[in-house]
């Protein structure tokens, strides 16, 4: 769920959860698990994400040996980092995801 649905009551924009959701489920297609429990400040993986988003495959426990052998595309990192990125940040819609140089292989 995005983060921005567990800050209940708030507004969200529909189509940036969405592509959040489809972040998680990129992630969970490539490595097996969700990126984090809990899109919030209390999990520190989303924290990671959060705070130090070039250590997040770095350090993540699923993805720090692929990263340290190269094995996780450049592209495919940025393409989770911005569907996986804070509201304000992450894309507006598919189109944008879509145009985005890990899907236009």
């Amino acid at each position: 769920m995005a983060p921005e649905i567990l800050a209940f009551p708030c507004r969200f924009d529909g189509f940036k959860a969405d592509i959040f959701a489809l972040g998680v489920v990129l992630y969970v297609m490539k490595f097996g698990i969700p990126p984090f429990n809990l899109a919030s400040q209390e999990c520190p993986f989303y924290k990671l994400r959060c705070k130090s988003p070039d250590l997040f495959f770095k350090r993540h426990p699923v993805t720090k040996n692929q990263f340290k052998e190269g094995l996780i595309e450049d592209d495919l990192q940025q393409v989770l980092l911005k569907m996986l990125s804070p509201e304000a940040e992450r894309p507006c819609n598919i189109t944008e995801v879509l145009n985005h140089q890990f899907f236009s292989k």
